[in-house]
């Protein structure tokens, strides 16, 4: 009987602990989102905004292309 009280209190423990490092971690996200925004605003000169950069992943010896354009059909072409 007090294995299975001790199991039950150890997985209460550690359901409470993920709940905590959880909410920390939703913390931590929003405070890099605010500080990012003001980064954003104290370099960026009044009038401009920010435009999205699109990446190419570069995988070992393959390479991801970005999407290909309509006029593709919406294929994505993979070069090698």
């Amino acid at each position: 009987m007090r294995d299975r009280e001790s199991v039950d209190l150890e997985r209460k423990n550690v359901i409470r602990n993920l709940e905590k490092q959880a909410k920390v971690i939703e913390r931590l996200a929003d405070s890099e989102k605010n500080l990012q925004q003001q980064i954003v605003r104290y370099f960026l000169p009044p009038g401009l905004s920010l435009v999205p950069y699109r990446r190419r992943y570069i995988s070992g010896s393959s390479r991801i292309d970005q999407p290909a354009p309509a006029s593709n059909g919406g294929r994505v072409r993979n070069k090698n």
